[in-house]
């Protein structure tokens, strides 16, 4: 299984917590010749068949419907788009219109990852959101008359600074009332690195915003992500599930495998590098084992379902104990349990991630 990832680095505007690369000055010439380089890259690759497609960004809709559709005709002649898994399109209320999703339609684009973030207008104003709630109630009516069998992920941020807990819960009851197949739930303090001051982990709102969504038939299948039975996003489990993805795109990451080792690069975060001098940076081959395996290890427990141990032992041997009995402290204090034969993150270890994956990674 391998995925593709690209990479559309254009946005309206900068919101204040992101972190990926984005560019909002840019003209429609200028984004027509780096949706042309995206192609030629993916060919010079030479690699034709994927299991999964995902187009994220910066916002990709903010690319005209026109634009897309040149786009996405010039990929089909370099990549198989007729034997996707699971083909991902990211979008944004305030743009995605009806004629966007007859053109995804058309190249048979079977899931929408939508930025809502929160459904009160003032809430979105604080964190640079250009859109309204209206817009959303709009884009999630086109979507369901245009793309029907498209599965529709919908994207909340909570714990902002200064807003109501009660405001963030009433956002999540909205979002379950459009019944989308996927939720992502981000925390602004831990996943946006926007850390307010004096912040402490025990009052983040994630246990209540994962009660209430489970409560709602929304399983949590990774550490930020709930859907219902079957709708799980197979390209991001590739990323934890440490399967290979080709990342093109101005900031996108790779890693393939070569033999036994995994071979990790990325694209500059700048267009006009992209553009004019391509090249790859932070280029790693990465062949020791007692490495391969705290990546198999610390990716792998993002997955709720952990990691498989018997998996691990037929992979890398008596190493796996080794690690494994390093382990003790996290186990004694309960952020790890064993359930079967995986070893998982318990609800303490979830909401102290970082700490987990950095003891594991200094082991």
């Amino acid at each position: 299984m391998k995925g593709l990832y690209i990479h559309i680095p254009f946005c309206k505007s900068k919101c204040k917590y992101c972190g990926f690369f984005s560019k909002t000055d840019f003209t429609f010439t200028l984004a027509e010749q780096y949706l042309q380089k995206v192609v030629e890259f993916i060919d010079i690759f030479g690699i034709n068949h994927f299991s999964t497609i995902y187009i994220g960004g910066g916002t990709p809709t903010v690319i005209s419907w026109q634009l897309f559709d040149k786009f996405l005709l010039n990929l089909s002649k370099v990549v198989d788009l007729d034997d996707i898994a699971e083909f991902t399109i990211e979008a944004n209320p305030e743009s995605l219109t009806k004629e966007h999703l007859e053109v995804f339609k058309s190249y048979s684009v079977s899931r929408i990852s939508m930025g809502v973030q929160s459904m009160d207008d003032d809430v979105l104003k604080f964190l640079g959101r250009v859109h309204t709630k209206l817009d959303v109630i709009k884009v999630v009516e086109s979507i369901n008359k245009i793309l029907p069998k498209a599965a529709l992920n919908m994207d909340i941020i909570f714990d902002i600074p200064k807003v109501e807990p009660a405001t963030i819960i009433d956002t999540l009851k909205t979002i379950i009332s459009f019944a989308p197949e996927h939720i992502s739930a981000y925390s602004y303090s831990f996943d946006t690195d926007f850390l307010p001051q004096n912040f402490e982990v025990e009052e983040s709102q994630f246990l209540k915003i994962k009660e209430i969504l489970q409560m709602n038939l929304y399983k949590k299948y990774e550490i930020s992500n709930f859907a219902k039975e079957g709708f799980e996003s197979i390209h991001n489990k590739l990323y934890w599930e440490m399967k290979e993805y080709l990342g093109i795109g101005a900031g996108a990451s790779s890693m393939l495998f070569k033999g036994d080792k995994r071979v990790r690069f990325s694209f500059p975060k700048s267009v006009d590098d992209f553009l004019e001098a391509p090249y790859i940076t932070d280029f790693e081959i990465i062949e020791d084992r007692a490495e391969l395996l705290k990546e198999d290890l610390i990716f792998g427990l993002r997955l709720i379902e952990g990691v498989n141990l018997n998996v691990l032992n037929n992979r890398y041997g008596k190493l796996v104990e080794k690690i494994i009995k390093k382990c003790d402290k996290l186990l004694n204090e309960n952020f790890l349990y064993f359930k079967g034969e995986n070893i998982c993150l318990t609800e303490k270890g979830e909401l102290y991630l970082d700490f987990v994956q950095q003891y594991l990674w200094e082991l």
